[in-house]
């Protein structure tokens, strides 16, 4: 399910927090996760590494996750794994031209709304073939 899906869960965000500065980044790959503690930011466990999350307000609700089970609050991460271009300084990585469809320009990501991929991100003019 693609966060553009369901922007109705980042409705109560307020903030997002950069870990690293944003404005070095080509592109971050964003995911929607759950947390079970509205203030408490879990410890990165995925791959790669986390470069920012998104704060929900104290108004947020409790809410099932998308396929039930237990109950929590819908915040997103913004993540770079080894081999995005970013990750290999001095390389472009295996996204020279192109990024993963999670791929966003960080520079568009707002709270509440979803991050754009846009030329930036994508390293070129989008629809244009690599020269």
């Amino acid at each position: 399910m693609s966060i553009r899906d369901r922007q109705d869960l980042l409705r109560h965000e307020v903030e997002i927090v950069w870990e690293e500065d944003p404005r070095r980044l080509d592109y971050v790959r964003e995911k929607l996760d759950m947390y079970p503690n509205r203030r408490r930011i879990k410890k990165w466990v995925g791959a790669g590494r986390r470069v920012g999350y998104s704060v929900v307000g104290p108004n947020a609700p409790n809410e099932r996750g998308f396929w039930g089970g237990w109950m929590g609050f819908y915040r997103r991460e913004f993540f770079l794994l080894e081999h995005d271009r970013n990750s290999e300084p001095g390389e472009a990585g295996c996204y020279g031209i192109g990024c993963p469809i999670e791929g966003v320009d960080p520079r568009t990501v707002r709270p509440g709304v979803p991050g754009e991929q846009n030329d930036r991100a994508w390293g070129a003019p989008i629809g244009r073939p690599a020269a």
